[in-house]
């Protein structure tokens, strides 16, 4: 008897031939397995870099990695930064070991563009774009708001302070409740000035008996968290 065997990844077949008449025949079933290894290479036509990633994102910093590694193919990297849309740009040159920069000194809450840039060794070049923000800057919150009585002869003052660190502030926004001059204490208006960020402070004149005095930082952003103080008066 003469044994031949095909197989595919999906079957095997078996043809018997010169098979002995009046003969029986035992044939045991045998379990054919087809196994493959995965290749962990990437394939040769993939050129560095095929992906870039953004991580460790803080208010002034951020971590761009690239892939994939190909130190046989590419000279060096280069990544470059700027603020968008029309930022001043950065370069920085790293070698062909390197996946990953940790740029530093960014302006929080803003958007970059990076590009990363790869010099290959047979003269080719792929770069790659990604777009990026900071987180914002921790805002400052107000401290020490402090509401000094000034007693002159025309009329009670109030002297509002407070403590605040001026960084990334574009100014205080300072409420209260006045009454008009000649009027009954019953004549409230809400009054509101603005103040630039090197002026901690503001004389207040004809407040309103128990006024709320309140003072908030500005930022680019917008207004952020105030805080507030009753104005108590001699009248009081």
């Amino acid at each position: 008897m003469k044994l031949e065997m095909f197989s595919t990844p999906e079957n095997l077949t078996c043809i018997f031939s010169q098979v002995v008449k009046m003969l029986t025949y035992f044939i045991l079933s045998v379990l054919y397995l087809v196994t493959s290894v995965p290749s962990c290479h990437a394939p040769s036509d993939i050129l560095s870099p095929a992906e870039v990633t953004l991580s460790d994102s803080g208010p002034r910093q951020i971590r761009v990695s690239w892939g994939p590694l190909q130190p046989s193919r590419v000279q060096s990297y280069i990544l470059e930064y700027g603020v968008i849309p029309s930022g001043r740009v950065h370069t920085v040159t790293v070698s062909n070991q390197r996946s990953s920069v940790f740029l530093r000194d960014l302006e929080p809450g803003t958007e970059y563009l990076i590009t990363v840039r790869a010099l290959h060794v047979d003269g080719k070049e792929r770069a790659m774009s990604v777009r990026a923000c900071t987180q914002e800057a921790p805002r400052p919150a107000l401290t020490d708001l402090q509401l000094a009585l000034m007693v002159r002869q025309e009329g009670n003052e109030i002297q509002a302070s407070w403590q605040a660190k001026p960084e990334s502030l574009k100014g205080y926004w300072v409420s209260w409740e006045k009454i008009k001059p000649q009027s009954s204490q019953s004549e409230r208006s809400l009054s509101s000035a603005y103040l630039p960020p090197s002026t901690p402070s503001i004389r207040l004149t004809h407040l309103a008996s128990n006024s709320r005095v309140c003072v908030s930082p500005l930022y680019s952003s917008g207004r952020g968290d105030g805080i507030c103080c009753t104005a108590k008066t001699s009248s009081d």
